[in-house]
């Protein structure tokens, strides 16, 4: 199945522009950039000045948001967390340590934007394989999937919030699949 994709930076309203380092990632991995923005939006976005935007040192600990004025004091506060707590998730992707860290030796490495980025393009490629090999290619339940790959409850609202994002940034969206 060919993965479509669009490298451009898209204007939208109080979402700004896809900056350009998204469309390069999603294109290396085949995901199509509003889609990934997108879910990316949705994991770490904040409003900064009438726009919303991802926020790199975002954590979240245990189903509570932290965000931090620079990576370093996110790599302070991740190492910390990570002495009592496991149910956390870092930077971009908000990628989730328990089901994702041992990939990593270094957990404090995906406080790299670069290196979130490209990780979180490779779980929602992965995970739109998984639709395609199920035989309904679809990128909106690969986003859901990417937020919780085995519980439908959780996965529906997920993707329903991106699409909606999605919305706000592109009149392509509904070329990705319908939301269910």
């Amino acid at each position: 199945m060919i993965k479509f994709f669009v490298i451009a930076i898209l204007s939208a309203s109080a979402y700004g522009e896809i900056p350009r380092a998204y469309g390069v990632v999603a294109e290396k991995y085949g995901v199509p950039v509003e889609v990934f923005y997108s879910v990316i939006l949705q994991e770490s976005g904040e409003s900064r000045n009438g726009t919303y935007h991802p926020w790199p040192w975002t954590l979240n600990v245990a189903h509570k948001a932290y965000r931090y004025r620079s990576k370093a004091e996110a790599k302070a506060a991740l190492i910390e967390f990570m002495n009592y707590e496991n149910r956390i998730a870092v930077g971009l992707g908000q990628i989730y340590l328990p089901a994702h860290g041992h990939k990593f030796s270094d957990p404090t490495a995906l406080l790299n934007p670069r290196v979130n980025l490209e990780y979180a393009a490779q779980i929602l490629s992965s995970e739109f394989d998984v639709t395609s090999r199920n035989g309904r290619p679809n990128w909106w339940v690969a986003a859901g999937r990417y937020h919780h790959p085995s519980k439908e409850e959780y996965a529906a609202p997920y993707r329903a919030l991106v699409f909606m994002k999605c919305r706000e940034i592109s009149a392509q969206c509904t070329m990705y699949g319908d939301i269910l």
